[in-house]
């Protein structure tokens, strides 16, 4: 996929200039981790994963991590499920601190039902709304 493609009479030929990339969800970019995936985070570009840190605070103003994730490039909210679960089992605070990369009314409303935790931060905000101008 890397080097070759079918073409529209479905015979197989190398790939040629204007032909583009492959999508970067099966691009392989490393051939010394085959997983990892081409990604970028506002200005910032590279190849490889993200990770998801979580802290917690306490009164003496004392960070301690208390969970990170390594994971294929997506969106950050598509972490915080497997990342609530994980501190249930330690114990979740009530009130969960997150930025907009990981709010949706949905989360929220999942973190509160099943987790019974408030996550607190700005959801995301969208000025299209679906509208035609």
């Amino acid at each position: 996929m890397q080097h070759f493609l079918i073409d529209g009479r479905g015979r197989l030929r190398p790939r040629r200039e204007g032909d583009g990339q492959p999508q970067s969800r099966v691009r392989i970019e490393s051939p010394y981790e085959a997983e990892a995936r081409r990604t970028c985070r506002g200005d910032r570009r590279w190849t490889g994963y993200l990770a998801h840190a979580t802290e917690t605070r306490d009164e003496q103003g004392v960070n301690v991590i208390t969970d990170v994730a390594t994971v294929l490039p997506s969106a950050d909210s598509t972490a915080l499920p497997d990342i609530h679960t994980r501190l249930k089992r330690r114990r979740l605070p009530a009130d969960h601190l997150v930025d907009s990369g990981y709010t949706s009314v949905v989360h929220h409303d999942t973190a509160a039902r099943t987790h019974r935790v408030t996550m607190v931060g700005p959801l995301k905000t969208n000025t299209d709304f679906g509208l035609s101008r």
